[in-house]
Parts: structure tokens; C-alpha cells; sequence
């Protein structure tokens, strides 16, 4: 449970692991901009490395009302500093940033009184634009355009598959509680560990609206130092080829509690539309993120890693009792969209050949 002898308007939450010097700097620059009316909350995750900046930020915490610096008790990896997030803030709003990123505050200036003037909104996400001087490459900056989604299809549809990167995003904490999101996350929490804020973002869809906006919300800065080596990194559960077919099996099971809290009628066609959705991003993150580094670092053959996710998206749909009788036709859209990505692929290697 949170500690809580106050409750702010809006508070920036900043997860954080063995980068002290990212996360007390960001905390000096927030104290500049932000008003008396905001908390800032520092989630340690049991750091071993940069002691001395996050001894300082907690020395900070003591001296000022809106500084809160939280230790984990053990590294409980990014989902559980996702969900501290959720337990630990004290206002109703809340935004998590990464450490090496920045805030907006003029975004989030305009943005709080509109949450609190519609308290039906579950999230809100800005657009993610370099941070001045950023060094090396962008990753993750994008500009949406400005839209609105209604609660249920019009929201998992356009808006809850979209958010692989977290930070920046603004969340409705008492909606989440009251819709027992939060109660789900805490339970869930392994299983969905990859990635616990589509997992959520795909529940608050179901049961509110959300927004995104073509304004800046937060800032890219300079993500560092990584604690993996390039071989590691595809062996890792984010990004080897077994944790991509992982987390699409727990996402589906993410659609089948997202459809039935829409409507406690299981609908059938919202499911067929929603999981169509998710076997796109598969192909997309397996053909176009990381199949290169399947093949270079692992030697795999890249047309049958295609017809294994292809297998696998049909095996998912399959035997499965709720859907069973949807099998056919999922099968067949699925093979439509194999036979798109197939084609991708195909292009993709003549280029490499090309090239080489």
C-alpha cells in the first residue's frame, strides 16, 4: 500500500536501476519546473551500482515535501517498478518516465485540468520528441496525430497495441483502481512481465477513452550505458524469437480479458478484430525489428521463422474452447496476412543481396 500523508494533483513517477546520475539529475531539472502541487516519486529498483546519487536524491526526500525516493527491497524488474507506479503514488494522475528522459511540463500543464474536468479518460499520451543535444541515434521518438477513442472497440482497436515504449504516458490511477485493473496487474504481474503497460493499457481501453496528441509530452534523452551485450539482448525474454511467440500467447489471453470486460457477452467479432490486430505486430516486430539479428546472431533461417509464426498464431486460435468454432476464419485471415509479410520479407532479402 502506498504512504501517503498527502495527495498531490499530479505526480512524475521515474522507475529507475543503476543509473543514479540519470534519475538525480532528472529529479534537479523537475524541482525547476514543476509546482508545489506535484510529487515527484523515485522508484529504485534495488540499484548496486551509483550509490551516491540515489543517496543523495533520498537525502533530498527528507528535506523536501514533494521529493519521495522508494528503495525495492529486491530487483523486482521493470513490471514491478511498473506496478509500484500504480501502488506507491498519491494523486490520482500520474505519468512514468524513464530516467533518461524529460518531461514536458507545459504538456502536462494543459493536460491535468482536462483530466480532472473528465475523470473517464484513462490515458493520455503525448507525442516523444529528441531531447535537445541527444546524443546518438533517436529510438523512440514519434509524433502522433491528435485523436480521441472511445471506451471498448474504437480504443483496443486503434489506440492499445501501439505503446511498446512506456514512458511518457499519463495514467488515470483511481479509474485503474476503481475498474480493478490495478488488482489484475498485481495478479498477473509474471505472467505479463515483458510488457505490463500494454497489458494495462489494453484493460483501461476496455472500460475508458483515451487520447493521444500531436503536442510533446516527454523528451528522448540519451539512454546510456545498456547492461546486455548484442548477443545477449536476443536471447533476452523482450526480444529472442521464443519470448516474441511468449508475448503474443499472454496478449492473447490479455484480448480475452480486455473483450469481456467491453461486454460480459463474450463478443466474438471484437475478439477476431482484436487478435487480427496482435498477429500484425508480431509479424511486424519478427520480420522488420528483429529477424536481421536472428539470422546474423543466431544462423535462422528467415522464411521458416516466418512460417513458424504463422503456425504459431493459428495454434494460439485453435483448440481453444471460447473461440473454436472462430478457428476457420481466423486461420484464413491469418494467412492473408502471412502471405503480406512473406512478401515483405522476400523484399527485404533481395535488397540485403543487393547491398551485399
Amino acid at each position: 500500500m502506498s504512504r501517503c500523508n498527502k495527495f498531490p494533483d499530479f505526480t512524475i513517477c521515474i522507475p529507475t536501476y543503476n543509473r543514479g546520475s540519470k534519475a538525480l539529475n532528472l529529479v534537479n531539472v523537475l524541482r525547476e519546473e514543476i509546482n508545489e502541487n506535484w510529487d515527484i516519486l523515485v522508484l529504485d529498483n534495488n540499484s548496486t551500482n551509483e550509490s551516491e546519487q540515489y543517496s543523495e536524491i533520498n537525502d533530498m526526500s527528507k528535506k523536501i515535501s514533494n521529493v519521495r525516493y522508494i528503495k525495492q527491497h529486491a530487483n523486482v524488474n521493470f513490471e514491478g517498478n511498473f506496478l509500484s507506479c500504480f501502488e506507491e503514488c498519491c494523486s490520482d494522475f500520474f505519468m512514468v518516465i524513464s530516467d533518461e528522459d524529460f518531461v514536458n511540463v507545459d504538456f502536462v500543464n494543459k493536460i491535468v485540468p482536462q483530466l480532472m474536468d473528465n475523470p473517464g479518460i484513462g490515458i493520455v499520451r503525448g507525442s516523444i520528441a529528441p531531447y535537445e543535444g541527444l546524443s546518438g541515434e533517436s529510438l523512440v521518438s514519434i509524433e502522433y496525430p491528435d485523436n480521441y477513442f472511445q471506451k471498448g472497440k474504437d480504443a483496443l482497436y486503434n489506440f492499445s497495441f501501439y505503446n511498446n515504449y512506456p514512458h511518457g504516458t499519463i495514467y488515470n490511477k483511481k479509474l485503474a483502481n476503481e475498474k480493478g485493473i490495478v488488482c489484475l496487474l498485481r495478479k498477473n504481474l509474471i505472467k505479463q512481465g515483458t510488457y505490463p503497460h500494454l497489458y494495462v493499457d489494453m484493460l483501461i481501453s476496455a472500460v475508458a477513452d483515451v487520447m493521444i496528441s500531436s503536442e510533446v509530452g516527454s523528451f528522448e534523452g540519451s539512454s546510456g550505458k545498456q547492461h546486455w551485450d548484442d548477443q545477449d539482448r536476443y536471447l533476452s525474454p523482450a526480444y529472442s524469437f521464443g519470448g516474441r511467440l511468449n508475448q503474443l500467447m499472454v496478449l492473447r489471453d490479455a484480448i480475452f480479458e480486455s473483450v469481456k470486460m467491453v461486454n460480459s457477452n463474450f463478443d466474438e467479432d471484437l475478439f477476431v478484430l482484436i487478435y487480427l490486430k496482435l498477429c500484425e505486430k508480431y509479424y511486424y516486430l519478427v520480420s522488420k525489428v528483429n529477424m536481421m539479428e536472428f539470422v546474423s546472431h543466431h544462423q535462422l533461417n528467415p522464411v521458416y521463422i516466418q512460417k513458424s509464426l504463422l503456425y504459431f498464431c493459428c495454434a494460439a486460435v485453435s483448440v481453444d474452447a471460447r473461440i473454436q468454432n472462430l478457428a476457420p476464419i481466423l486461420i484464413e485471415k491469418i494467412e492473408k496476412i502471412h502471405v503480406k509479410w512473406e512478401e515483405i520479407l522476400q523484399g527485404d532479402i533481395s535488397n540485403m543481396s543487393t547491398e551485399n
